[in-house]
C-alpha cells in the first residue's frame, strides 16, 4: 500500500501527472514550466569557455494534450543560474561567463471545459 501511494505521489509530481489532477479536478487551464536548454559558462585564466544543451518538450507536451489539453499559448525565458568573470590576461579589463537554464513555459486550456465553466 505505502509503495502504491509512493508510485502515486511520484507521477502526480510529474508534469503529465500534474495534468492529470487538474483535469480530473475540472480546471479550465493548466500551466507547466519545462527546461529545455541550457548554458554553461566558464572563465578562468583571462579566458571564457561555453557549452549549450538543447532537449524537445515535444513529447510531454503531446502526452498533455493526449488527456484532452490544448496548448493555448507557449513563451521562453532564460534564467541565469552562475556567473564567473576572469581578469584579461595580459590587458585591461573582464570576461565573464554565464550559466542559466532556458525554460518554457506552457499554457493549456482544458477542451472539455465550456466558457461557462460547465
Amino acid at each position: 500500500m505505502a509503495e502504491e501511494q509512493r508510485k502515486r505521489a511520484a507521477f502526480l509530481a510529474t508534469p503529465v501527472g500534474s495534468a492529470t489532477a487538474a483535469k480530473k479536478a475540472g480546471h479550465r487551464f493548466f500551466e507547466v514550466q519545462l527546461q529545455v536548454g541550457g548554458h554553461e559558462g566558464t572563465a578562468g585564466f583571462g579566458s571564457t569557455t561555453s557549452r549549450r544543451s538543447a532537449s524537445s518538450s515535444a513529447a510531454t507536451l503531446e502526452e498533455i494534450e493526449k488527456l484532452g489539453w490544448h496548448l493555448e499559448h507557449a513563451s521562453y525565458f532564460f534564467m541565469i543560474t552562475r556567473e564567473s568573470s576572469t581578469d584579461h590576461f595580459m590587458a585591461t579589463g573582464q570576461s565573464t561567463a554565464i550559466t542559466g537554464v532556458t525554460v518554457g513555459v506552457y499554457l493549456f486550456r482544458n477542451t472539455n471545459v465550456g466558457s461557462s465553466g460547465e
